[in-house]
């Protein structure tokens, strides 16, 4: 019987622990345009590399940080996620940034242009 109890609990705990992750959890989607050529994947691969860095405790975007700490907010995590969608390619960020900030440092590869969706 005892175990039993135990097992309750701990089943308990980890519903409590998702259900507190699920109702504080924001997802923030984020879409780029711009011209060809004008530095869209280094601002994207920026901005993921420094928002990794800032759930992981570093002081990457110091004004992010303290408009947020104004607003009694913090970040306790950033993780990558796939679109849900087929219709969009991921974007690879480990491999940008291991272009530009390699051994070699080397503007990443073009993308190349998608066509509309049906």
């Amino acid at each position: 019987m005892a175990a039993g109890l135990g097992l309750l609990g701990e089943g308990l705990a980890r519903l409590t622990s998702e259900a507190e992750r699920a109702l504080n959890e924001t997802t923030l989607r984020i879409a780029i345009t711009g011209l060809s050529r004008s530095g869209k994947t280094v601002f994207i691969t920026s901005l993921i590399a420094n928002l990794l860095a800032l759930g992981r405790g570093r002081d990457t975007l110091p004004a992010l940080r303290r408009r947020m700490a104004e607003e009694g907010r913090r970040i306790q995590a950033v993780r990558l996620e796939p679109a849900g969608t087929q219709a969009l390619d991921w974007f690879d960020a480990a491999d940008k940034l291991r272009d530009l900030a390699g051994a070699t440092p080397h503007w990443p590869p073009r993308t190349s242009d998608r066509p509309a969706p049906p």
